[in-house]
């Protein structure tokens, strides 16, 4: 469950830490007016947009006065100024003005749980934003820190997080509250992931959070019933995640094009591994789980060709809990009430495999395979076709 930016930051405002107001221009042709129209002269821009539900950030960009940000602003939408963590570029659906601040330093700080060690670890980085690939490597501009859940958080790593950043005596006194903060959060609130950057610390020795999201294990969701609202009506494909998660359906985005619906976190894993071992590329993990029901795998489908970016669902199913013909009919329903526009192939095993495939043979928009190897060579070779044609 994703939380965007600005309740992240209303929810750690709540919670004693300092963030900057934020403005949001939308309209880039309105950019002279809306810039006019903001309290000061020094601003902080960052280019923002939307890919599969998720936000997506660029590089701070400071201005040094109200016509430089005009000038900023076309800049930042002409050059689409949204890789960050990768050399993606996107298109700028809106840019975040923040008043600018006098600071001492800069830093990127990322909370996550780390399931090899089985802790929560603190990833703090000098010069840029990270991804949690870069747990396992060590370099000059960023430190890993994992807490142990016995041992709780303690001065001492917060100590050493303060010296890896070079503050001085007094910003420690106040920053070890803060890094004591972030972890209390993380653990109450059951969260997956919390970043925050540019994180800045103020010549008045404060943290100052600019941006920042959280994600919530859904698993724990009905611990937070009242933070639903935040995370609801978002986008319209946060809603298709929602409305899976509200079926006890797992329903995973991610930026590929081949749709995979499972009923086992297991074999699931094991397709995926095996499709981008093949060069594919996965849209969509959805998981119905080991005994699901015709009409939880009706749902699922049904859900998943409402995903405008899946080229291609693969289905495969293996039912060691479940009758197969009862699956295939949940799948025939859902192909019957809405309308396919895109290749669906099927795999399906296990207790009567036979009346099943007998079933799903009958309808022409389905392709059956039995061989796993085979599957993934049509799926991925029909997906080259859609994507040259």
């Amino acid at each position: 469950m994703r939380f965007l930016e600005s309740d992240t930051k209303q929810l750690l405002k709540e919670n004693g830490i300092k963030v900057l107001d934020y403005y949001t221009l939308k309209n880039f042709d309105n950019a002279r007016e809306f810039v006019n129209g903001l309290q000061g002269e020094r601003f902080f821009l960052r280019p923002h947009t939307y890919e599969r539900g998720k936000e997506r950030f660029g590089e701070v960009v400071i201005a040094s006065s109200k016509e430089d940000a005009i000038d900023k602003v076309k800049v930042i939408v002409e050059e689409k100024l949204t890789a960050l963590l990768s050399e993606k570029k996107l298109p700028v659906t809106e840019i975040i003005f923040e008043e600018a601040i006098p600071y001492k330093k800069v830093f990127y700080l990322s909370l996550f749980f780390d399931g090899s060690k089985a802790k929560t670890v603190f990833l703090i980085s000098k010069r840029r934003l990270m991804p949690k690939d870069f747990i396992n490597q060590e370099g000059d501009d960023h430190i890993v820190v994992a807490v142990d859940f016995a041992a709780g958080f303690s001065q001492f790593i917060a100590r050493k997080i303060c010296f890896f950043l070079d503050m001085d005596n007094e910003a420690i006194k106040k920053a070890i509250n803060n890094f004591k903060t972030f972890y209390v959060l993380f653990l109450k609130f059951d969260l997956k992931f919390l970043n925050m950057g540019p994180v800045y610390l103020s010549e008045e020795n404060e943290i100052v959070i600019s941006g920042a999201h959280m994600i919530m294990d859904q698993n724990s969701v009905y611990r937070h019933l009242d933070m639903l609202k935040l995370a609801t009506d978002k986008d319209e494909l946060q809603d298709l995640e929602w409305e899976a998660y509200r079926n006890d359906i797992s329903y995973v985005m991610f930026d590929g094009d081949i749709g995979c619906l499972v009923n086992g976190t297991g074999i699931g894993l094991a397709l995926v591994d095996l499709i981008r071992h093949k060069g594919g590329d996965i849209a969509a993990f959805v998981d119905v789980g080991g005994a699901a029901s015709k009409d939880r795998v009706k749902k699922a489908l049904s859900i998943m060709l409402k995903d405008k970016h899946i080229k291609l669902i693969f289905i495969n199913f293996f039912n060691g809990m479940v009758k197969s013909d009862e699956i295939a009919e949940g799948l025939i329903e859902a192909l019957d009430v809405d309308e396919v526009e895109i290749p669906i192939v099927v795999r399906i095993d296990g207790i009567n495999k036979v009346p099943a495939l007998k079933l799903l043979a009958g309808n022409s928009k389905i392709t059956l395979f039995d061989d796993l190897s085979e599957s993934v060579a049509y799926i991925l070779e029909k997906v080259k076709q859609k994507s040259e044609g």
